[in-house]
């Protein structure tokens, strides 16, 4: 469910006195002031968990803010088709949000925050616990430092730490020499880290720490070392609290050194590493890694490339170390006329698990647009991988497409064709060609000119799409899909939504046919100008797979509540 949320700013100098202050970790100051709308930092982050930024007070006062908001969902749901086709059920649910941002602004622009973001429902299909933490945050950032506690992600490096976990995150400056730490758990939520919820994997035991050395004005030296540590007493393969964990615990920990040097139009970032894994009971390994990322610009053609090692072993709490991976590749852009760019990508891949496994591709891409009529653009790609097999065989896939779209001012449309080819000795029968067509169509009507602003809009897209897969073996599919999209807004009423969409398939067997359909509308409507208090009403309707032994269906009847400071 979405939260309907506006900001505000308030004053809690009656609400919070000065020994509150200093437990938020402030000094109390000879005055709180009240924030101006104006000067809104930022709109609540949600899960992207980035700290505020530093913004300084000139007249020596103390800001307090308050951003949040609290929605609540009240629905009937019903449903055909079984527990094993859709996950809801028939009955009254409903579903409550709630967030909160509270903030803090010192004389010198350090800032102490606590953000909060949570779930309560008694609907399964939406959550498998009654509640659920999203977001505990609580932290102080100031000019040179940072320090948070809850959910935090230490950002390090590529074959480093780049993972949220839930502990403690700390950073700063030593004279020019940048030091960052982080210690936590790895956990699926706050649920199963309290043992309120089954878990599907051990609870991770890990820390990170980085230091980055500057050398000279535009090179930069980092070491890193991370490490991790499967908690087994917080479960046993097979069982734990009604989940599954299907790995045995393990330990591993790894050290990096790395650069980024950036100098005129050449910039260039590496990084290696060394590590060592172990699963309970089993022999350990090590083993190493390397990315190496490069880019120039020439006069207007840019030309990034770069190498990527990773062994196989290579563990790491790094959400871009692709473990098992070896590439090269190398791409250009290249704005050739005001009315045409290409772009072009040459990569050489290969899994490292299998040796036998490697792939070559590359693509090509124009974007051209015709001057002649505003808002016109063509666009023209082609793409082709070839692959070996661990068999020794060979797999190919090849793609070409175009494209004609239009936008200006109140119309909007295009039409796009696209044709894949694939063929694969180590499975024949998947051999295919496939066509795919897409159109699309759109009209803005508003009362706006250049004097005023609209106060209503209203906007309808059509789109419709078909294709046709067939297979070497004579057999073939043929799909369509149909989208109708309205839109209206006015300052006063609201905003209405409707939908509707209808898609068949056909069976490569006996070419019987299988339909799915979707409703939805909604409306919404607003009590007050700045949008603190507002009501929702919608009802979806979804039919899938109708006339097929697979059939369900689902629908949803509601209204939502929101307010927002």
């Amino acid at each position: 469910m979405r939260i309907i949320a506006g900001l505000a700013r308030i004053s809690l100098a009656a609400a919070m006195g000065a020994s509150s202050l200093v437990a938020f970790g402030m000094e109390p100051a000879e005055r709180i002031l009240v924030a101006d709308n104006s000067q809104v930092i930022q709109q609540w982050e949600g899960a992207g968990g980035q700290a505020p930024q530093i913004i300084s007070e000139q007249d020596g006062g103390t800001r307090i803010e308050w951003h949040g908001g609290i929605a609540w969902d009240k629905y009937v749901n019903e449903s055909t088709g079984g527990d094993t086709l859709t996950p809801q059920r028939n009955g009254s649910f409903y579903t409550a949000q709630v967030t909160s941002d509270l903030r803090g602004t010192g004389p010198g622009g350090d800032i102490s925050y606590f953000q909060f973001a949570g779930t309560h429902t008694n609907d399964r299909a939406v959550l498998s616990n009654p509640s659920q933490i999203s977001v505990f945050r609580i932290g102080r950032v100031g000019q040179g430092y940072k320090f948070e506690a809850g959910d935090v992600v230490a950002n390090f490096s590529t074959l480093g730490a780049n993972t949220p976990m839930r502990g403690l995150y700390g950073e700063g400056f030593l004279e020019k020499v940048y030091v960052g730490v982080s210690a936590g758990i790895i956990s699926e939520s706050w649920e199963t880290l309290a043992n309120t919820a089954p878990r599907t994997r051990y609870l991770r035991n890990a820390y990170a720490a980085k230091v980055d050395l500057p050398m000279g004005e535009s090179t930069h030296f980092f070491a890193t070392s991370q490490g991790y540590s499967d908690d087994s007493s917080s479960g046993t393969p097979g069982t734990v609290a009604g989940g599954t964990i299907a790995l045995a615990a393990a330990d591993g920990r790894n050290t990096t050194l790395g650069f980024n040097h950036q100098q005129g139009q050449f910039s260039l970032q590496g990084e290696v590493g060394t590590s060592y894994w172990k699963e309970a009971e089993q022999q350990s390994h090590n083993d190493q890694a390397l990315v190496l990322d490069g880019g120039y610009q020439l006069s207007t053609v840019k030309l990034p490339a770069g190498n990527h090692d990773i062994g196989t072993d290579y563990p790491s709490i790094s959400a871009g170390g692709g473990a098992g991976v070896k590439e090269t590749y190398i791409n250009a852009s290249w704005p050739a006329k005001s009315w045409l760019t290409l772009n072009a990508d040459l990569r050489h891949s290969e899994n490292k698990a299998d040796n036998s496994s490697a792939t070559d591709s590359g693509a090509l891409n124009a974007i051209i647009n015709i001057e002649a009529v505003p808002g016109l653009s063509s666009n023209l790609a082609y793409s082709e991988s070839n692959g070996k097999n661990s068999d020794g065989g060979r797999n190919t896939n090849k793609n070409h497409g175009a494209g004609l779209n239009y936008a200006y001012q109140s119309w909007n449309g295009g039409v796009n064709f696209q044709q894949s080819k694939l063929t694969n000795s180590g499975a024949s029968a998947s051999n295919s060609t496939t066509d795919t067509w897409s159109y699309l169509v759109g009209k803005t009507w508003s009362d706006a000119n250049q004097a005023i602003a609209a106060s209503w809009n209203l906007n309808l897209n059509l789109g419709f799409g078909t294709s046709r897969q067939d297979l070497d073996s004579g057999a073939s599919t043929n799909g369509e899909n149909t989208r109708v999209n309205l839109t209206a807004q006015h300052v006063r009423w609201g905003n209405l939504t409707a939908a509707y969409g209808y898609n068949t398939i056909s069976s490569p067997t006996d070419g019987s046919k299988s339909e799915q359909r979707q409703y939805q509308i909604e409306t919404a409507h607003s009590f007050d100008k700045q949008n603190r208090t507002g009501i929702k009403f919608y009802w979806q309707r979804s039919e899938s797979f109708t006339g097929a032994a697979f059939g369900y269906t689902e629908r949803k009847l509601g209204f939502q509540l929101s307010y927002s400071l």
